[in-house]
């Protein structure tokens, strides 16, 4: 019932998408650039799928810095497996997912490992917060966004650094879920080893992005508009009431390439076929799990002969 339902809301998603893209380009919001840059394009869906394929495994040393070792096998896994699970309101399918098998697979609580797996959403956020204090410092934008940004990537880089700030975190968490929760202590030199990989996966993502929009025929933006897609994600997550942030990151991506001198009707298009260029990292990392589930599930169920 519940796969049902997910596959049945995912499929109202994309197509909501595709309406709503359809009536932008009736209205002439959208238009189809005449200046494609196919070389381009597949040059940023290369970065996309290395963006994902760095996702589906950075929170692995984060796990054996608390004493669960995977490997990066079962990361890729569960991470494909799961990642259409984020557009359940909520944002909380994804982590259970992969969280979930993981703990099957390993034998682990699944609690510790949820715990590990939200205390890595928030490594993410930090990194995302980061790239786009870069942007509004490029922009010259010192306002409530910047500031926000800023008390944002202060207050995550507390939690994961101190523990008085974690134990504030964990009664909060308590107060309104109603469940005890534990944040995962990380000291300088874990912190150190499991940060590459969630910089990786931005920087491949905001590279990705950037060329992206050249692609599109926007070629005279400057670096600062790599830094636009981490921004939007990081927001969209925030979001967590809006599904996978639909529409969030979209108009956070518009708003910021308008602030980029880009031609409010170019930088729909861009926004809304980002979702699009998003969604094939998706389905490509999805195939990669589903792959690797059907090489464990051989391997695991090996077919007896008769």
């Amino acid at each position: 019932m519940k796969k049902s339902f997910k596959l049945g809301f995912n499929i109202f998603l994309y197509l909501s998408i595709l309406f709503l893209a359809y009536y932008l380009y009736k209205q002439d919001y959208l238009f189809i650039p005449k200046e494609f840059d196919w070389g381009l394009m597949v040059f940023s869906l290369v970065l996309l799928f290395i963006g994902f394929f760095f996702n589906s495994i950075q929170w692995v040393p984060l796990l054996k810095s608390q004493g669960i070792k995977i490997s990066y096998f079962h990361s890729v896994r569960t991470f494909g497996m799961a990642v259409f699970g984020k557009y359940i309101p909520g944002k909380v399918w994804v982590h259970l997912g992969k969280a979930a098998q993981i703990s099957h697979v390993y034998g682990m609580p699944i609690t510790k490992v949820s715990e590990v797996s939200f205390f890595s959403q928030i490594i993410t956020l930090w990194v995302g917060a980061l790239a786009s204090l870069i942007l509004l410092i490029s922009l010259d934008q010192y306002d409530i966004v910047f500031w926000s940004f800023l008390c944002f990537f202060i207050l995550t880089g507390l939690v994961i650094s101190t523990k008085g700030m974690q134990k504030i975190g964990s009664l909060i968490i308590k107060r309104l879920l109603k469940k005890n929760f534990v944040f995962s202590s990380l000291n300088p030199a874990h912190f150190l080893k499991v940060l590459p990989l969630y910089f990786f996966t931005i920087l491949s993502y905001s590279l990705g992005f950037l060329f992206f929009i050249k692609a599109l025929g926007v070629s005279d933006l400057g670096y600062q508009a790599m830094f636009v897609f981490p921004a939007a994600m990081t927001i969209g997550v925030v979001a967590i009431i809006v599904p996978g942030g639909l529409g969030v990151r979209e108009a956070v991506i518009s708003t910021f390439l308008v602030s980029l001198a880009v031609p409010a009707e170019i930088a729909g298009t861009i926004a809304v076929a980002s979702r699009l260029w998003f969604l094939f990292g998706e389905v490509f990392v999805f195939l990669l799990g589903f792959s690797f589930q059907r090489i464990w599930k051989h391997n695991r169920y090996p077919k007896q002969e008769v």
